[in-house]
């Protein structure tokens, strides 16, 4: 055992280790579900052992991008721990995931993924704001519609507290 370290030391910790182990001890109920430690290990560019009672979306996620292993049963984590020895021995170190593998799931990334769906989003209240106000009759003035309706956003009205 070690002694607790905090958040920021156990996160450079994963960046050092040879291999990272996932438990997912969960049964079928917990299927879909992603841990944010998966995505920490990710982040720390190490190879994954995911050790679980079955196939999961984190075990597939890991195998998927070819970023370790999913082991069920004490055969294949050991076999698994074996080839990890072996490459170390063999090479000095324990091979990181491709970066290209991994690329998609920065944070940088995933906020572009983000804006860029919100920007369809907002384009499509705009399209059927345009529809309306073409069949529509006028509408109130600026003070009637933001205290009616919320606050603005472009055409993406934004409700008031309790609306």
């Amino acid at each position: 055992m070690h002694a607790p370290v905090a958040y920021p030391e156990a996160l450079r910790l994963q960046t050092t280790a040879d291999a990272l182990l996932l438990l997912v001890l969960g049964g079928p109920q917990d299927h879909g579900q992603l841990h944010a430690k998966l995505y920490e290990y990710l982040g720390a560019r190490r190879p994954v052992l995911v050790v679980g009672t079955h196939a999961d979306l984190a075990s597939r996620m890991i195998t998927d991008r070819r970023a370790g292993t999913f082991a069920a049963d004490g055969p294949t984590v050991a076999r698994q721990l074996r080839a990890w020895l072996l490459e170390k021995r063999e090479t000095g170190e324990v091979r990181a995931p491709a970066e290209a593998m991994l690329a998609d799931l920065t944070r940088e990334h995933q906020a572009r993924r983000l804006a860029a769906y919100l920007d369809r989003v907002i384009d499509g209240y705009a399209r059927e704001d345009r529809v309306e106000s073409s069949a529509s009759p006028p509408r109130p003035g600026k003070g009637e519609e933001e205290s009616r309706a919320g606050q603005r956003i472009g055409s993406l009205v934004v409700p008031p507290p309790g609306g």
